[in-house]
C-alpha cells in the first residue's frame, strides 16, 4: 500500500498532492504531449538552445516544459550561461526526487534575485510543475 491516492491529477494544485496522486517523480513530471506550443515559445526555446549550446558539453530542450527544465538542472545550467557565472551553487545534476527538484527550482529563483534585487514571480513548485 502506498498511502492515499488522488483519482484525476488535471487539477492537482500542490506538489504534495501530485506526489500522493502519481507517488514517483517521473509520473509528476511526465509533458503533456497534446498541448499546444504557441509560436512565442517555440521562439524562447529556440533562444534557450541558443544558450544552452553554449554549455560543455551542449545541451538543448524539447520545449519550455521538458523534464529537464522542471526538474531545475537546465534552468540553473541557463543561469550560468547567461550570467557568465562558472556556477549558480550546489544543485542536484541528478534530480531524482521531488526533494532535489524542490531544491533546484529554490534555487532558480534565489540566484536570480542575488543577480537582479528583483524577486521571480513564481513559485518553486510552479518551475516543477511547468507553469
Amino acid at each position: 500500500n502506498k498511502g492515499p491516492k488522488i483519482g484525476d491529477t488535471s487539477k492537482v494544485r500542490t506538489l504534495y498532492s501530485a506526489a500522493l496522486a502519481e507517488g514517483d517523480l517521473d509520473s509528476i513530471l511526465v509533458e503533456n504531449e497534446e498541448r499546444e506550443i504557441s509560436e512565442e515559445e517555440k521562439e524562447l526555446t529556440d533562444w534557450v538552445n541558443s544558450q544552452l549550446a553554449k554549455k560543455e558539453p551542449p545541451l538543448s530542450i524539447k520545449n519550455l516544459t521538458s523534464k529537464e527544465f522542471r526538474t531545475g538542472v537546465y534552468l540553473l545550467h541557463l543561469l550560468e550561461v547567461i550570467t557568465k557565472t562558472p556556477s549558480a551553487g550546489f544543485y542536484e545534476t541528478d534530480a531524482s526526487s521531488l526533494w532535489h527538484c524542490m531544491q533546484n527550482a529554490s534555487l532558480v529563483r534565489r540566484f536570480i534575485f542575488q543577480q537582479t534585487f528583483v524577486s521571480v514571480d513564481c513559485s518553486a513548485q510552479d518551475i516543477v510543475l511547468g507553469r
